[in-house]
């Protein structure tokens, strides 16, 4: 879990924000468990946006901009390599 105290967040308010398995049973149960402790529920479709102009954190003229190729990150070497001879397992 990544807290976000507000009023130093994106939208100015307190978030929470979890990173789970990217597995779909795992990502609805934890928002069935939390909506049931403590009546959380997760965003809506533009909802943070819609938040954080509202906290005049951000304006709709805002437009990001591709990072200078500098800038990027580099790709890492060993994610391109092959695991190795599969048949030795």
């Amino acid at each position: 879990m990544l807290w976000f105290e507000g009023p130093a967040s994106l939208t100015g308010e307190d978030v929470a924000e979890f990173q789970v398995h990217g597995g779909r049973a795992i990502a609805e149960a934890l928002a069935a468990e939390l909506g049931s402790v403590c009546g959380c529920r997760p965003g809506e479709a533009g909802e943070f946006t819609r938040r954080a102009v509202e906290n005049g954190k951000f304006d709709l003229t805002f437009r990001r901009k591709p990072s200078p190729i500098w800038l990027q990150p580099k790709p890492r070497l060993s994610a391109a390599r092959p695991c190795g001879n599969m048949t030795e397992l």
